[in-house]
């Protein structure tokens, strides 16, 4: 087989997965780093329910800044490992997909969860005007509670796996 071909099965068996990654063609979002992140598979337990998916991990100040902005793939989900524990705060600037964000402590206990929805540019909003809006947007997307990690996952998955994100508190994570 043709080394095109191999990236083309390669290419197609990740999006039947859910973990092509895809971004939005937008000058917002040029200066994007499109490089791929290193990948864990992510368990979910709500006995007798237990479902995997694989996340990106954002380790570095940088990549939990970009988060999932400019993807435009329903089946991106990331992992943010933050140093320590501390409120943690998301918004949804430059972000095209609605989000489910699950927020944990050091021990990997989930301490909140809330959906976020995305902050599209208004026609003819200067890039002062759309920051300001989706800062404003985003005031309920902070942990109630100091977090060490953050999961954010396609809005609605957890669901549709029979994890209500009602009860994520008595969920359990690994990686």
């Amino acid at each position: 087989m043709k080394a095109g071909k191999i990236v083309g099965v390669v290419a197609t068996a990740l999006a039947a997965c859910g973990n092509a990654r895809e971004f939005v063609r937008s000058p917002d979002c040029a200066g994007v780093d499109r490089a791929a992140l290193p990948t864990v598979e992510l368990e979910v337990l709500l006995p007798p329910r237990r479902v995997t998916i694989t996340v990106e991990v954002a380790q570095t100040p940088a990549r939990h800044a970009q988060g999932l902005m400019c993807r435009k793939d329903h089946g991106a989900a990331m992992l943010f490992d933050f140093d320590g524990e501390a409120l943690r705060s998301f918004w949804m600037f430059n972000t095209f997909i609605t989000l489910d964000v699950i927020y944990l402590d050091a021990d990997r206990q989930p301490v909140a969860a809330m959906t976020m929805q995305p902050c599209p540019r208004p026609p003819g909003a200067s890039d002062a005007d759309w920051q300001a809006l989706c800062q404003e947007a985003s005031t309920s997307y902070t942990s109630s509670v100091p977090a060490r990690y953050a999961i954010e996952l396609p809005a609605g998955w957890l669901a549709e796996r029979g994890l209500p994100l009602s009860r994520v508190t008595t969920m359990r994570f690994r990686w």
